[in-house]
């Protein structure tokens, strides 16, 4: 996961993880996700903040992503993201 919270520029994580990959004949198994901001950051479901998530993750070239739900709302939310979010992506 490229996590939001490093100090490191995503693009920049990225390259580091790859390159330490290639060093260690592992580049191929390697694969990225991105992930939404922590339901604690944001404790109500905010579509756009998620879908600005997904597009970041894909211009990253991640393959997988993250999708934490705030507790309050779970299943509401999930129910959002999979209606508004997925089918763009």
């Amino acid at each position: 996961m490229i996590s939001p919270f490093g100090e490191r520029d995503p693009k920049e994580a990225k390259r580091v993880v790859l390159d330490e990959a290639k060093r260690h004949n592992r580049a191929i198994k390697v694969s990225f996700a991105g992930i939404a901001p922590l339901p604690q950051q944001n404790p109500k479901y905010d579509g756009k903040m998620y879908e600005d998530a997904v597009e970041k993750a894909v211009r990253l070239g991640c393959e997988y992503f993250v999708a934490p739900f705030p507790e309050g709302t779970y299943l509401e939310s999930m129910r959002s993201f999979a209606k508004a979010v997925m089918p763009e992506h």
